[in-house]
């Protein structure tokens, strides 16, 4: 018996070991009986002519008819086309192609007569592209069983290795179970927790319209807020504009009482220049009456006494004339301290109109970046640095005049004597008012 391990499930029967042993008509009985006897493996003999079967001889039946007396010499030395003319009126055999599944070759054969059942089976070849051309062999219907017996060995280990996987798998599902009961479990709680989230979320898209609402009112309140600004800034501007003014006014009114001043000193200047030709007279009125005196004798006591008291008057004389310096050096001192007040006053006039005027740009850019947050355009905010706007041309006019005034004034009053003075005054006085009157 061939090796038959290398038969699979989709095996056929042209894989199963075959017996090849075929004859024509008028081979002679005895040459088929010495092939049997050499061959015990052959379990019969094909009888064809050409590429055409004309029947099949199995082992058994050929021993069993040789066995008779009365027909081994008649079979033996005449072709064995009369011995198959005889069978085949009591037998048949199977022929099937060697293209079929062995599990189905065996139901064919199983399905023969009792008397048939173990016969040969005669295989048959065919090549598409020779149509006309057969070849038969045989095979044993032993090999074919056990054929049928190895698949369906390898059938049950097949099924027993689809168990075990099944099981495998059967393990693997029930694990895979318990995997998606805890991934049901670990979904359950992330849909709880979206839904938690979304709740949040909807509670958080309520607060932040509301707080949009919020915004928008704000943004309202701040236009609101803004023009009162823009309004009450323009009046406070309109104000420190009057300020100034004011302190201009001032200035000029210091200027006018420094002129006064001047005045009154060069009136002073005037009684103290009297008083110090007085005192020089009086002086010489008393050395010469002193001279009378001391030649005259004891004859002028009376006018020795008129002397003494001439002396006295130039005494308070010269005493009056020196606090009547006194005073001007006083009142010039306070014409410097008053002179020095007005400059102050120009200066923080000058200094207010500057600040004035940078309040103006800061405010105006408050204005602006109002105005872009609102509109919401804020990203693309570009605040230009603008020139300070000119101040009011009167106004520096002004300013201009009272400071060249006092500087002139503070000149003046450096001079020490009263004519130089008072000349100096009254030529910055014809200035100032031809400049006012400009």
């Amino acid at each position: 018996m061939s090796n038959l391990t290398k038969i699979t499930l989709d095996s056929t029967l042209g894989d199963l070991p075959l017996n090849d042993f075929q004859v024509s008509p008028t081979t002679l009985g005895q040459v088929i009986a010495n092939q049997f006897e050499q061959r015990p493996g052959l379990p019969g003999v094909i009888i064809a002519d050409d590429s055409r079967i004309l029947g099949m001889i199995s082992r058994s039946r050929f021993k069993e008819e040789m066995s008779k007396a009365y027909t081994q010499e008649a079979f033996l030395k005449n072709p064995i086309q009369n011995f198959l003319n005889l069978s085949n009126r009591k037998f048949s055999y199977l022929q099937i192609p060697d293209t079929e599944k062995i599990d189905a070759a065996v139901r064919l054969a199983l399905g023969r007569a009792s008397k048939d059942i173990y016969e040969p089976i005669v295989v048959i070849f065919k090549d598409e592209n020779l149509p006309n051309f057969k070849a038969y062999f045989l095979l044993e219907f032993q090999t074919l069983l056990l054929a049928h017996s190895y698949i369906l060995t390898l059938s049950n280990r097949k099924v027993h290795l689809y168990k075990v996987e099944a099981q495998n798998y059967l393990l693997k599902l029930r694990e895979e179970q318990e995997k998606i009961k805890e991934y049901s479990k670990i979904i359950r709680g992330q849909k709880q927790l979206i839904e938690q989230r979304h709740q949040l979320l909807e509670k958080q898209q309520f607060k932040l319209f509301k707080q949009s609402q919020d915004i928008s009112k704000l943004n309202k309140r701040l236009t609101q807020i803004g023009q009162l600004l823009s309004l009450q800034g323009k009046k406070a501007f309109q104000t420190t504009y009057a300020g100034v003014n004011a302190i201009c006014s001032n200035t000029n009114e210091i200027v006018d009482i420094g002129k006064l001043l001047s005045e009154e000193l060069l009136t002073i200047r005037t009684a103290s220049q009297l008083i110090t030709e007085l005192s020089h007279q009086v002086r010489h009125l008393a050395v010469q009456a002193a001279i009378i005196a001391n030649k005259s004798g004891t004859e002028l006591d009376g006018f020795s006494q008129i002397t003494s008291e001439i002396g006295k008057l130039m005494s308070q004389t010269l005493e009056a004339g020196r606090k009547t310096d006194q005073i001007a050096d006083e009142f010039r001192l306070r014409l410097e301290e008053l002179t020095e007040s007005a400059q102050s006053g120009t200066k923080v006039a000058r200094s207010l109109i500057r600040k004035i005027k940078e309040a103006e740009i800061e405010f105006a850019q408050i204005i602006q970046i109002e105005t872009c947050v609102i509109n919401g355009t804020t990203d693309n905010l570009e605040i230009p640095i603008e020139e300070m706007p000119e101040a009011p041309q009167e106004l520096v006019e002004k300013i201009s005049r009272a400071e060249k005034t006092l500087s002139e004034l503070k000149e003046l009053v450096k001079y020490k004597e009263s004519v130089p003075l008072v000349e100096k005054i009254k030529r910055a006085l014809e200035h100032h008012n031809k400049t006012k009157v400009k």
